[in-house]
């Protein structure tokens, strides 16, 4: 009777063991050494601002290779491919997304959402940086957040707090809308804040492929992870820009 108690003792703390296990290897613990291979073709595609292992632990390079690699540059080339062309500025892609009618009738939705993944894509790495960087906000970006929202404290809820109910794929914003005032806007699918007259400052991708093998379900994990990241000091630059698109 002794011994089998014991063995179902000892079955117990195994299966414990390989839980903990598994769970620190999805929530960034353990790194995979083999790395998604990453072939980008075409020389046109945005070049991700760091290192693939950049902005671990929060999250691991296999799953920005991933992300980068395949699902990013996927809506490059097939926004190419809708267009009929090898290459396309950003700026040229953005006049399309905010003015659609431009965009042949045949091919417009697949380059509203094609095109519209790219963008937001490129806006999302570059609203990020490794741990390590240093980056503030400006004074006025700060005055800014406070005015509409009434603290930083009280934006970071609100903006986090958007983006985890969030239904189903798509991205919460921080934008400048059509008044010149800070917003916390939702966008479904990779449509672009850019369609509605306002500027973006702030995206976080709350697409499952942005975080599932890292933190699988748990997305207010992976918010609270990625407020880490944040570039305050490329945001910064974004809001002194909307101030001149605006006056």
């Amino acid at each position: 009777m002794h011994i089998l108690v014991w063995v179902v003792i000892l079955v117990v703390i195994l299966g414990l063991l390989i839980s903990m296990s598994r769970a620190w290897r999805c929530t960034c613990g353990v790194r995979e050494k083999n790395i998604a291979a990453i072939v980008i073709k075409n020389t046109s595609f945005f070049t991700l601002p760091y290192p693939l292992n950049a902005l671990e632990p929060v999250l691991d390079a296999q799953t920005v290779a991933l992300h980068y690699g395949k699902h990013h540059y996927g809506y490059y080339e097939k926004t190419l491919k809708a267009l009929g062309v090898d290459a396309i500025t950003l700026e040229e892609l953005e006049s399309y997304i905010q003015h659609p009618k431009r965009i042949p009738h045949a091919v417009r939705a697949d380059v509203i959402n094609q095109g519209g993944g790219y963008i937001n894509h490129v806006f999302y790495w570059r609203c990020m940086a490794p741990l390590a960087h240093s980056s503030k906000r400006a004074v006025e970006l700060d005055s800014a957040i406070i005015k509409a929202f009434g603290s930083i404290d009280s934006f970071k809820e609100q903006y986090l707090g958007t983006a985890e109910k969030q239904f189903g794929s798509g991205w919460t914003w921080l934008v400048v809308d059509e008044v010149g005032e800070l917003k916390i806007i939702k966008t479904a699918n990779q449509d672009s804040p850019l369609t509605i007259e306002c500027v973006p400052l702030l995206v976080v991708d709350v697409w499952e492929h942005a975080y599932y093998m890292c933190y699988q379900n748990h997305r207010r994990e992976y918010l609270d992870g990625w407020w880490k990241l944040i570039n305050w000091s490329t945001v910064s630059q974004h809001y002194q820009k909307s101030i001149q698109v605006k006056q």
